[in-house]
């Protein structure tokens, strides 16, 4: 049996086959050394005629069912913490089932206890262990905020991914997030190297999951790799994935050249009809100028350059007219790098009246007469309900 599929047997994490867009599907076996098998492990241990008591699922540490051994470790740790470590760890050394063993150790390592810190690191670096499996280990150690398994995982990454063991690259970009901003500028290139090379990877989803993983690094340097990649993509599915991530990093590398940022907020992504919602408006200089803002960066007090775009679920515009309202004698100046934040009602602009969702941004002309470039904020969601 394929690695991948005995995953699938043993967590039921993938409903649908691995191969194309459809790994999207299972991405979230990257997560699964500290997923529960089910959101209630006691009601999953109920099910496997386990009740609740710490007497029966201790016993469970040794069912024959791997799933079963892994729950009641979940279930031990979390509910009788003071005196589940040596029983899990009694477990996690007799355990014949590298995922399991990854799992038990997790438990224990989130309990304090050396050993399980131990039993991770050693199996992180196993090469007897299924690259997958390696990977769960190196996950559980990023959450204990320990980055001993680095190495590791860029060893993966390193290589071709196994045909029987696919997820092994893809669980290993996944974590590269987790673990690149904490390199020196070289080591931080040489991660990027990798997951820019993984773009060509024989595997449809590790390739996909490259993409995503560029996007979520938010490199706007990748652009040019990812642009090839797309070019030269064959399967339609994974083409259009990538073109939405070179969209995002285009996006990213335009924001880098504008002369300042907008960024907006609100106190709340919920609010009830009819409440007053304050928009928080962020404005970064990124220019190597002051900036002197004749009207206060503020929508208001006769600041024209502003624009809202407020449109409902369905897309149509919700937007108000802005009301000219006084002026500013004493505008602030924003040096570089340096930024100006002020507060104004949102339902001043857009239409929150009834309930729904809601997508705002905002838009301002570039100073210096140049009407022609506008600098586009973050898009924002608010709920309103009644």
């Amino acid at each position: 049996m394929k690695r991948n599929a005995q995953l699938t047997f043993l967590f039921g994490l993938c409903l649908v086959p691995l191969r194309a867009v459809f790994v999207l599907a299972c991405l979230a076996v990257s997560g699964m050394a500290e997923q529960p098998m089910r959101d209630n492990t006691e009601q999953f241990l109920r099910e496997h005629n386990i009740s609740a008591t710490e007497e029966a699922v201790t016993a469970a540490l040794w069912n024959s069912d791997p799933a079963v051994r892994r729950a009641a470790s979940h279930v031990l740790s979390s509910r009788w913490p003071q005196n589940a470590a040596a029983p899990i760890q009694e477990a996690m050394l007799q355990e014949d089932d590298g995922v399991i063993r990854v799992s038990l150790a997790s438990d224990l390592a989130q309990l304090g206890e050396k050993p399980g810190r131990e039993m991770l690191l050693t199996e992180c670096h196993s090469r007897s262990e299924w690259d997958s499996t390696r990977v769960l280990a190196a996950r559980s150690m990023f959450d204990l905020r320990d980055d001993s398994c680095v190495d590791a995982v860029l060893e993966i990454l390193r290589s071709d991914s196994d045909p029987q063991d696919t997820l092994a690259k893809v669980d290993a970009l996944n974590l590269v997030p987790s673990f690149i901003h904490h390199s020196t500028a070289q080591e931080y290139q040489a991660v990027m190297d990798l997951t820019v090379n993984s773009l060509t990877d024989p595997d449809a989803g590790v390739r996909l999951t490259a993409s995503i993983t560029l996007g979520r690094l938010e490199d706007s340097s990748a652009v040019a790799t990812l642009q090839a990649a797309v070019a030269s993509e064959q399967d339609p599915n994974i083409h259009s994935a990538m073109l939405g991530e070179l969209k995002r990093l285009q996006d990213l590398q335009q924001s880098d050249r504008d002369p300042f940022r907008i960024t907006i907020k609100t106190s709340t992504e919920q609010v009830v009809a009819g409440t007053q919602v304050d928009l928080e408006i962020n404005v970064l200089n990124t220019s190597a100028e002051a900036m002197v803002a004749s009207s206060g960066f503020q929508a208001y007090d006769g600041d024209t350059t502003y624009e809202y775009s407020c449109h409902d679920s369905s897309g149509n515009s919700v937007s108000k007219e802005i009301l000219t309202i006084g002026s500013v004698h004493d505008p602030p100046s924003i040096e570089p790098g340096e930024a100006y934040t002020s507060t104004v009602f949102l339902n001043r602009v857009c239409d929150l009246n009834r309930p729904g969702r809601y997508e705002i941004q905002l838009s301002r002309g570039v100073p210096m007469g140049r009407s022609d470039f506008v600098v586009r904020s973050n898009k924002i969601t608010i709920t309103v309900i009644p």
